[in-house]
């Protein structure tokens, strides 16, 4: 029912129910699950998320790999529970996670819900979260909406304190995207 292996306790998805569906009986769900989005986010923090830039990428990995199932769990009751703003967070800090592994219908559907808490999503976020979803979008060949959410960014940015190192990676998107579709000025 419960293994140990590299320093962690893994449980079975049906013991993983069987706890979940006894929160939620007794009302706590809700409080626990809101704990686990909140750690996994400052635990991603920690390791230098958004960007994870040189040898903090493995270690990086290493921490936040075996979360996949936590951060699976946590953004599907915020989608839930209409929490797209909690979503969003998730979509920004797990980005370069993300694309470089998992399911990318599963990113996609996520992207799209953190799209929907532009009104709520603090401005420093949001040029995060519309690179993931244009991530997102490259990944299902759709450069057309992939190039207007990363104009999209850099526009976000210019109202922001600079922020370097998101914008030259919003650029080297964009100049991705224009080579491909053949626009070279």
């Amino acid at each position: 029912l419960l293994r140990f292996s590299n320093e962690r306790y893994w449980m079975l998805a049906t013991i993983r129910e069987f706890a979940t569906e006894r929160l939620e009986e007794s009302g706590e769900l809700d409080a626990g699950m809101e704990r686990l989005a909140l750690y996994l986010v400052e635990l991603a923090r920690d390791l230098g998320a958004p960007m994870f830039l040189g040898h903090h990428i493995a270690e990086a990995h290493a921490r936040l790999d075996p979360q996949h199932a936590n951060v699976r769990a946590a953004v599907e009751w915020a989608i839930a529970r209409e929490r797209n703003e909690l979503v969003a967070e998730f979509v920004a800090v797990f980005r370069e996670v993300w694309s470089s592994e998992g399911d990318t219908a599963e990113m996609t559907r996520w992207s799209e819900h953190a799209l929907l808490a532009r009104d709520v999503v603090a401005a420093e976020l949001w040029p995060q979260v519309l690179l993931c979803a244009e991530r997102m979008q490259l990944i299902r060949g759709d450069r057309a909406r992939a190039r207007l959410l990363i104009e999209e960014a850099l526009e976000a940015l210019q109202e922001l304190d600079p922020q370097p190192t998101i914008e030259a990676l919003c650029l080297s998107e964009l100049s991705w995207i224009s080579c491909e579709d053949g626009d070279y000025e």
